[in-house]
């Protein structure tokens, strides 16, 4: 039987597949935004799992604790579980996981990947008062995402292992869903300027980083298409034969690729 932390990991990854698979759809109106939203359930659901992992998988280490109002009108001395409209105990969010994980177990986590959520969050909590029809806040959604599902990858495999290795982790460039060369002018609403220059004041203290690092805030692809002609490569296969070219790579070789 699977222990809890492992089946809130596995939905986990589910949330991020779906995010991911939602963004890659060639025709999808709503991309940025259903991207955003399941990208950042996906992130709580992970930190959840760890808390679970970290807690012995006791499932009242999720529970909103909080001090009851008794008929007094005081509050109670000691808190008990928060309840929902149904009447069932509420769970703590995505940023009272982390802090757990991080404070109370000492988890050490790179500040890039909690400003990274906080800037995909202000998106997704944003995403009601616009449908994102904008190069700009387009691009900047494809950044935050990119660093995002590389911070997510390094984070699963620290804390779980090697599960990932199946999926296939990445967002399709903007180069297949427009062409650079006629892009519309800006037409950003109010909405949308001051999602995106908070989201710029998150990362001015990133700006003198230049090297891409196991965890970042922002990431992006850039791609160009180059057309290969038939005789541009040649065949190569590993063979016992005494006769065939031999050819020796290096590790050096490919770093330096």
């Amino acid at each position: 039987m699977k222990s809890r932390s492992r089946l809130m990991l596995e939905k986990s990854i589910a949330a991020m597949l779906s995010a991911i698979e939602i963004y890659n759809k060639p025709d999808f109106k709503y991309r940025e935004e259903t991207f955003s939203v399941l990208c950042i359930n996906s992130w709580e659901l992970l930190f959840k799992a760890k808390v679970l992992n970290l807690a012995c998988n006791k499932l009242s280490a999720l529970y909103l604790m909080e001090h009851q109002t008794l008929k007094t009108g005081k509050k109670s001395s000691t808190k008990r579980r928060k309840k929902n409209r149904s009447g069932n105990p509420m769970s703590i969010g995505l940023f009272e996981a982390y802090r757990i994980v991080n404070e109370e177990y000492g988890v050490k986590i790179e500040r890039a990947v909690n400003d990274n959520l906080i800037a995909l969050t202000e998106i997704r909590d944003n995403s009601i008062h616009f449908v994102n029809d904008d190069f700009l806040l387009s691009l900047k959604v494809q950044e935050l995402g990119s660093a995002s599902l590389q911070n997510y990858l390094h984070l699963v495999s620290a804390w779980f292992g090697d599960v990932l290795s199946v999926y296939n982790f990445f967002l399709m460039p903007l180069s297949f869903f427009r062409t650079f060369s006629e892009v519309p002018g800006v037409s950003l609403n109010s909405s949308e300027i001051k999602v995106l220059e908070y989201i710029r004041k998150t990362e001015e203290p990133y700006d003198e980083v230049e090297n891409v690092r196991d965890y970042n805030l922002t990431l992006r692809i850039d791609m160009k298409f180059q057309k290969v002609k038939s005789t541009s490569g040649m065949p190569i296969q590993i063979s016992n034969d005494s006769n065939a070219i031999a050819v020796q790579i290096s590790e050096e070789d490919f770093t330096e690729k």
